[in-house]
């Protein structure tokens, strides 16, 4: 419930428009907040699948976490000038609790291969929390770009010690099922943003914007449901994660549509082009997991030239048509419907092929 009240705080960073768009900068401050989270969350995600025990401590732990994120996010949406050095101090305190964990791990485990994996997790967070930490006791100008260093850093470093993840695969299912109620959280938070348009004078808007995100929904639920392999013994799990946050972005950006589409004041042709853009950033997220595919359920050419093809279609008409808002919502919602039903359909006769044999 932290992470949905969180995603709402954040799109609303986005609510006010500069002369009818989204600012570059603007967007890359979200951004930037938006992977910080989703990083806590993956942090702690991975932790808990390797070595949480579930104990006491572990719960203690987890309470601890929950309270400082909870104080967190009362920082989100002010002046970050104003609250640039707490919310950093609560950032590494954080990191630390996180390292905490992990140090009590690895005095509770004797074999070699975990403790060297565990020892890189600590780096990289003791890492993040120094590098925060330098930035809170600099002037802000510097400051501020020395802690997204750190939020960088934290996020992309652990793609150096993969090879130690491999000799200690992950749970895999576990995984799938934690990032699939992150995923759950974040199109929850999309159905609410379209709460502008459940009015009773707008039941188009309303049903358009929800068959929209129902098919987005339904088309990560097969993908992730029928068409991965849940039993991958051997997966370290890194490239699933990595592009889940493509994932998780493109639902963001497609949340922060719907939104601007319900300002008055929006630029049309940025809308359409920010709209699809965060549709081909989701899709592109999901066709690029594909190594995690079933083997017989490995998408075949024709089943992505169909997708992309309905994709850009869609893309160009509601572009002609910029200046009907409802056209736009349309022709969205139907381009990801199509979408749904091709994804369902490749399922459905991999199914029927693997059966025949």
């Amino acid at each position: 419930m932290i992470f949905v009240w969180a995603t709402a705080r954040m799109t609303h960073m986005l609510h006010h428009l500069h002369n009818g768009i989204i600012e570059p900068i603007e967007y890359s401050k979200y951004l930037i907040t938006y992977i910080s989270w989703i990083n806590v969350w993956m942090i702690q995600t991975v932790f808990n699948n390797r070595y949480s025990d579930d104990d006491i401590v572990d719960q203690l732990f987890t309470y601890f976490n929950m309270f400082l994120l909870l104080l967190l996010l009362n920082f989100v949406n002010r002046d970050f000038q104003e609250v640039f050095i707490i919310y950093n101090r609560l950032t590494v305190i954080v990191t630390i609790s996180q390292i905490c964990q992990y140090i009590r791990q690895f005095y509770k485990r004797n074999d070699q291969e975990n403790r060297e994996l565990i020892k890189s997790f600590i780096f990289t967070l003791l890492l993040k929390a120094t590098i925060i930490g330098v930035g809170g006791f600099l002037t802000y100008d510097i400051g501020v770009v020395v802690v997204v260093i750190g939020i960088l850093v934290a996020w992309l470093y652990p793609i150096i010690y993969i090879n130690r993840m491999k000799k200690v695969p992950i749970n895999f299912p576990n995984l799938v099922e934690r990032l699939t109620l992150l995923m759950i959280i974040t199109f929850g938070e999309t159905m609410l943003s379209i709460a502008s348009y459940f009015q009773v004078n707008s039941y188009i808007n309303t049903f358009i914007c929800f068959v929209m995100v129902a098919s987005l929904f339904f088309y990560y639920r097969i993908a992730f449901n029928d068409i991965i392999e849940h039993h991958n013994h051997n997966a370290t799990g890194v490239g699933f994660m990595y592009l889940h946050y493509m994932i998780l972005i493109g639902v963001s950006a497609v949340t922060i549509s719907i939104n601007a589409l319900a300002d008055k004041e929006v630029n049309n042709a940025f809308v359409v082009i920010f709209l699809y853009l965060a549709f081909l950033v989701f899709y592109l997220g999901i066709f690029l997991n594909y190594k995690y595919n079933k083997k017989s359920h490995q998408y075949s050419m024709k089943c992505i030239i169909n997708h992309f093809i309905i994709l850009v279609l869609g893309g160009i008409i509601s572009f002609i048509m910029r200046e009907n808002h409802t056209a736009i919502l349309g022709i969205s919602a139907l381009v990801n419907l199509f979408s749904a039903i091709n994804i369902w359909r490749f399922s459905k006769n991999c199914v029927l092929t693997k059966n025949k044999k």
